[in-house]
C-alpha cells in the first residue's frame, strides 16, 4: 500500500478518541499497517471504524520478510482475532510469487487455515504483479528477476506506434519459485481459502469466543475443526490463554503452564505455529456491535 493513503496514527491519539464522544457515530474505513494493538483496534472501533484493509497479504513470517513487511504472522493473525472482537471488518488478501519463496511455508499455511475460519477470510489468493517504480521493478536482476515485460493488455489498448514498456504500470517478470512450480500445492492453497471463504459467508458465520457462564470461563466453538462446541476451561487455562493473546515460544511459558499450554493447542484455540503459540479464541470487546458497513468483494492487492 501507497504510505499517503494509510492512516496518520496520529488518529490514535487526536482524532478518534473524539469522534468516539460524539454523536451521531459514524461509519469510517481507513487502510492501515497491521501491527495495531488490541487496544489501538478498540480505539478504532469507539471512533467509529468500521472497516479496515490492513496490509496483512500473508500468513507466513518468511514470505512477510520476503514483502519486507516488518511484521509476522503472529501479529497479522492477532490483527484478525481482534477486530473480529470489536467488529471491525477486515479486507485483506494472499499475495504470492515473490522470488525466493518456500513451498513449506505456503504447505503450512493452507494447514493452518482450517483453524481461523472464523476470522474475516481473505478475498483470495492472488499473484503478485510487478509494478512500475516498485523495488521487483527496479531490482529485478538483483531479485532473481529476468525479463520484465508489460501485461499483454497494453498491446491491445495503444497504436502500435507506442511501444507499451514505455507506458505501462503492471509487468510480468520471467522467473520460478518453489510455489509457482507446484500446481498441486497451490491448488490446495486455493482450495483452503474458498472453502474459508464459503464457511464465513454461512448463516450464521463460525465462531470460536469466550465468555464466562456461572462464573466459569466457556469457550464456544462452532468451527467445523470444533471438537465440542462449549468447552469449560480452569482458572489456569482461561489466564494462559489470555496471556497468549501475545505470541510467545514455549521456552518463555513456566513449567507447570506447558500441560495447559497443549490442551489448549489440541483444542484448537492456541496454534503452535512458526516456533510460537498464539490464542486464537476471540474474547469481544465490552459493547461491540458490528458497524453497518458492507465487505467489498473485489480484490485489494
Amino acid at each position: 500500500m501507497d504510505e499517503i493513503n494509510i492512516m496518520p496514527r496520529s488518529y490514535l491519539t487526536e482524532l478518534l478518541p473524539d469522534l468516539a464522544e460524539r454523536e451521531p457515530k459514524l461509519s469510517l474505513f481507513y487502510e492501515v499497517k497491521s501491527n495495531l494493538t488490541r487496544a489501538e483496534v478498540e480505539t478504532m472501533a469507539r471512533g467509529g471504524v468500521a472497516m479496515i484493509q490492513p496490509g496483512i497479504e500473508s500468513l507466513s513470517t518468511p514470505v512477510l520478510k520476503l514483502m519486507r513487511k516488518g511484521v509476522s504472522a503472529h501479529q497479522n493473525i492477532a490483527l484478525l482475532r481482534d477486530c473480529a472482537a470489536t467488529k471491525i471488518g477486515v479486507i485483506w488478501n494472499i499475495i504470492y510469487g515473490f522470488p525466493g519463496e518456500a513451498a513449506a511455508d505456503y504447505a503450512a499455511m493452507a494447514k493452518l487455515i482450517p483453524l481461523l475460519s472464523h476470522l474475516d477470510a481473505p478475498n483470495g489468493p492472488h499473484r503478485i504483479v510487478i509494478d512500475r517504480f516498485s523495488p521487483l521493478y527496479r531490482g529485478h536482476d538483483a531479485n532473481g528477476i529476468g525479463a520484465v515485460t508489460p501485461v499483454p493488455g497494453y498491446r491491445s489498448l495503444y497504436p502500435r506506434s507506442i511501444d507499451p514498456a514505455d507506458i505501462a504500470y503492471h509487468f510480468e517478470g520471467d522467473y520460478a519459485t518453489e510455489l509457482l512450480d507446484d500446481p498441486a500445492l497451490l491448488g490446495r492453497l486455493n482450495a483452503a481459502v474458498a472453502a474459508w471463504r464459503t464457511i464465513a459467508r454461512g448463516t450464521p458465520p463460525p465462531v470460536l469466543e469466550l465468555f464466562e457462564r456461572d462464573g466459569v470461563a466457556v469457550v464456544l466453538d462452532t468451527r467445523p475443526v470444533a471438537l465440542r462446541p462449549m468447552t469449560p476451561l480452569t482458572p489456569g487455562q482461561r489466564d494462559l490463554l489470555i496471556a497468549l493473546d501475545r505470541p510467545r515460544t514455549r521456552d518463555a511459558i513456566a513449567p507447570d503452564q506447558c500441560a495447559d499450554a497443549d490442551w489448549l493447542v489440541s483444542r484448537g484455540f492456541v496454534i503452535d505455529y512458526e516456533d510460537r503459540l498464539v490464542g486464537i479464541v476471540v474474547r469481544p470487546a465490552q459493547g461491540a456491535v458490528a458497524q453497518p458497513v458492507r465487505q467489498a468483494s473485489g480484490a485489494f492487492a
